[in-house]
């Protein structure tokens, strides 16, 4: 731990071990997560915790937290990679696990300056080993020369070409059937509505939100088995394939039921659930995570049907959302659906001359490339 003495004086905290954090820290941490410029489940604690010990154990990581007396200022997990094709040199890159969609820093929207401040001359001035960072998924609204040039100015750090990326999201006070008309072709909803109305010879369905105490082991141990069924069954990519997969979605579904962050959407026939969604909630977002249904009923697109009566009826269910993110990438079917959009960036940041050279160089050498590209296409 270094500790930097100046006005408004704060401690830089760099962890590299899950055994290091108490829980005193991991409620300051959560604490950080509420008051964030941007809502990140994926950075939360209740995520990061059964990601790096289920997913990832073997993963060289670090967790750098800033705090002043009173509380957290920002917060980063990053893994440590020894440098590649892109920069062969040590730099730090966002930590994504397997499961995550969203990478970035926490940042304390009512002190961000003394919050970058810190966290960037830190790594620059204390950590040397250290070249760049690399922001993979983040949110527009927390990149650092956006929200803090002058820290950057001040610290000379560099940014580097920034790539975005857009990512579907369903805000729940513009949903409903107006919204849906408005968005979805005649066709599409009419092909929707023509499979419920098949799937209704079947008998009764039911569409329904389950939160807090209405979320059971039953509903965690349902959707489970139909997340396991179908393509991902057989190509082995279900949470249930891999015993490490499936303890990490336990525990973190654990963690997030008792901050009472998490909610799954169903479909019912019959009383018996043939299609559910698993969604996470940090602040005021909500965050799509893995879907499931029952192959036998696949035909009826009922997975699909699911998201299609989230964007029907979140207005009522979950008002006190901001919005909810896909988590899925462009071209995904929930683009459709729901056809609003966030933004996020990836790019790198150079702390010393060595990394800025070489990524200036790089980022030449691929506009030569295009360049000679276009030139004969």
């Amino acid at each position: 731990m270094q500790t930097l003495s100046k006005k408004n004086s704060a401690t830089v905290s760099v962890y590299s071990s899950i055994a290091e954090l108490d829980e005193n820290f991991i409620e300051r941490w959560r604490a950080l997560e509420a008051r964030s410029i941007a809502d990140n489940a994926y950075l939360s604690p209740d995520f990061v915790i059964p990601a790096l010990k289920h997913l990832t154990p073997d993963l060289n990581f670090a967790i750098i937290a800033v705090e002043n007396e009173k509380q957290m200022l920002a917060l980063g997990v990053f893994e440590i990679s020894k440098g590649n094709k892109q920069l062969p040199c040590p730099f730090l890159t966002t930590y994504l696990s397997p499961h995550s969609f969203i990478g970035g820093l926490l940042i304390d929207k009512y002190d961000t300056n003394t919050a970058l401040s810190y966290f960037f001359n830190e790594i620059k001035n204390h950590h040397t080993q250290w070249h760049a960072i690399q922001f993979i998924c983040a949110p527009l609204e927390t990149a650092p020369h956006k929200i803090a040039p002058h820290v950057l100015k001040t610290a000379k750090i560099h940014r580097h070409k920034i790539d975005f990326e857009e990512r579907a999201i369903l805000t729940p006070e513009n949903s409903g059937d107006e919204y849906l008309k408005e968005n979805l072709s005649k066709n599409r909803i009419k092909s929707i509505e023509r499979r419920k109305k098949r799937l209704k010879n079947s008998g009764k369905i039911t569409w329904r939100v389950k939160q807090g105490n209405e979320i059971t082991p039953e509903t965690i141990n349902t959707f489970l088995q139909l997340e396991d069924m179908g393509w991902r069954k057989n190509k082995g990519t279900s949470l249930s394939s891999n015993t490490s997969h499936k303890h990490f979605f336990c525990s973190m579904i654990e963690r997030f039921s008792n901050q009472n962050k998490v909610f799954f959407t169903e479909i019912e026939l019959n009383e018996k659930v043939i299609a559910s969604t698993c969604n996470l909630v940090s602040g005021k977002t909500g965050f799509a995570f893995k879907l499931g249904w029952d192959s036998e009923y696949a035909k009826y697109g009922v997975g699909i049907m699911n998201e299609y009566e989230l964007a029907r009826h979140a207005k009522t269910n979950l008002h006190s959302l901001k919005y909810i993110d896909s988590g899925t990438t462009p071209g995904s079917f929930i683009e459709e659906i729901w056809p609003e959009r966030r933004i996020l960036f990836s790019g790198f940041y150079s702390l010393n001359k060595i990394a800025f050279i070489y990524l200036c160089s790089t980022q030449k050498f691929i506009e030569l490339q295009n360049t000679i590209k276009n030139k004969f296409l």
